[in-house]
């Protein structure tokens, strides 16, 4: 009877899981793992599992912490191949031994990409249990849930092999337990934001303004601000300092590593300083469409809301308010200051807060209007079904033994490096490379006719803000949106 009344009660709710469950299983399984860069730091995992399975703990630690950029995303890749590993014994072959994972014909990753794209899944149920304990209103808190579900901002890494949904899943977990006022709470909150920066370094400004949102949200006076905030940052060194014991256990410079891989995330940023408020609505609305317009809009009428009204210190609407106009400031001053501009990966981690404001302008709005928007939010995310990864071309091609050039249409030295010429060919894969800036130029125009041809990643355009600057993202505009296979004209 229990279980009859719990599914009654959250019939939507669990309706909408198991959409976002399919949703990222299915982007999962259509391909795109290695498209980005930061994906090769995943092979770590597959090395910490066969250091495991040897019983070989020395050799573990010694491995775990040789990779010092994103330095915590190593478990995680860790649990990923175990997950996959798992699945191939049961249902590929019983008999592989760890160490033969990467040796398979198919390496099965997309399994492992649908476990990391849990992560966002999870985000948006954070997301959910934070409205609803502040609102107590269900129809806005599913809502909610729905568009942290089915946004692409939410989604569009579910293909790949990246920390960076995972970093913001830590950072609110971190926030729901610090708001709970648990016992522990601000410690575990504080934890989890150091983890998550430490799972993803790019992400230091959110789990920053996270912590500052606990530490005013129901303070009456500065004792309690900073008998959290101390509780906090207690929390957070935890993290670190186990790093430091095992790096000196092995005796390894990780802690000092740590600080050379941060200074190396600020420095390696390829892009450009100059369109950071571009770039930042460009993303967001390309990404999201609809969904950003009807976010964007709840956001500028809180805004107004927020301006006519005396301002509490311990209201978490408007503390939430007061922290993603922080972090977007602080965004902004670090690309002028020409420090760190993360683009999209570091734009999508004030998301969950834009959703969380946005839920408390909902409460005025009737039901029947909001739900006319619906439709559009499912078909957002029928974009990122209908493009194709040059990995999954190039093994198509592979697979029906057809052969090939490999030539760009863009230039750039770390794209030319990927180029396989064949002297004797007369079939030619075009822009099949990875795109690794800084792309110079348009290389000479290719004659030839058109065999056949997929969309390119880059037709969708948020991918076009991994690291590219606003000429980079203009040439692919023009030149890199589709993969060709073409044939020679004498």
């Amino acid at each position: 009877m229990q279980v009859k009344e719990f599914l009654k009660k959250n019939n939507y709710l669990i309706l909408i899981l198991l959409l976002g469950i399919s949703v990222r299983f299915f982007l999962a399984k259509s391909g795109g793992q290695f498209f980005m860069v930061d994906e090769a730091r995943y092979f770590i995992g597959y090395k910490l599992l066969s250091s495991l399975s040897d019983f070989d703990l020395s050799s573990f630690m010694k491995t775990f912490l040789s990779s010092t950029h994103h330095i915590l995303f190593n478990i995680f890749c860790l649990f990923s191949e175990l997950f996959r590993y798992i699945y191939i014994k049961v249902f590929v072959n019983f008999g592989i031994a760890p160490y033969e994972l990467n040796n398979l014909e198919t390496g099965y990753f997309w399994i492992s990409s649908f476990l990391f794209s849990l992560s966002s899944l999870v985000s948006a149920f954070i997301i959910y249990k934070i409205i609803y304990s502040f609102t107590e209103n269900r129809f806005v808190s599913n809502l909610s849930f729905l568009i942290a579900c089915l946004s692409n901002v939410s989604t569009y890494h579910s293909r790949h092999l990246v920390p960076y949904d995972i970093t913001s899943m830590l950072c609110l977990l971190g926030l729901y337990i610090g708001l709970k006022k648990i016992k522990g709470g601000y410690f575990l909150s504080g934890f989890f934001c150091s983890t998550a920066i430490l799972t993803y370094y790019g992400n230091l400004i959110v789990p920053l303004v996270y912590c500052l949102i606990i530490s005013f949200y129901g303070s009456n006076d500065l004792r309690s601000i900073i008998k959290k905030s101390f509780i906090q940052i207690i929390g957070g060194l935890t993290p670190i300092l186990c790093l430091m014991l095992m790096s000196l256990f092995i005796e390894s410079p990780t802690f000092t590593n740590l600080f050379s891989s941060t200074e190396q995330v600020s420095g390696n940023q390829l892009g450009g300083y100059e369109n950071f408020l571009v770039d930042f609505f460009e993303y967001f609305f390309y990404s999201d469409n609809i969904i950003f317009i009807f976010l964007f809009s709840s956001f500028i009428l809180f805004s107004k809301k927020f301006i006519n009204q005396d301002f509490l210190l311990g209201s978490f609407p408007k503390i939430c308010y007061l922290g993603i106009t922080l972090a977007f400031i602080l965004m902004f001053l670090l690309n002028e200051l020409k420090i760190l501009n993360l683009y999209g990966r570091g734009y999508k981690q004030l998301f969950p807060l834009l959703i969380i404001i946005s839920a408390f302008t909902l409460l005025k709005f009737k039901k029947s209007k909001i739900l006319l928007l619906i439709p559009f939010f499912a078909f957002n995310t029928y974009l990122l079904f209908t493009i194709t990864f040059p990995f999954d071309v190039e093994k198509y091609l592979s697979y029906n033994q057809i052969n090939y050039s490999s030539v760009s249409l863009l230039n750039g030295p770390s794209i030319s490096a990927f180029e396989n010429f064949r002297e004797n060919e007369n079939l030619f894969l075009i822009n099949s490379q990875r795109q690794i800036p800084p792309i110079l130029k348009k290389n000479k125009k290719f004659h030839g006719k058109i065999i056949e041809e997929w969309k390119h990643p880059y037709s969708y355009k948020p991918y076009q803000f991994i690291h590219y600057d606003q000429l980079s993202r203009d040439l692919i505009e023009k030149y890199s949106r589709k993969i060709l296979l073409v044939e020679k004209i004498p």
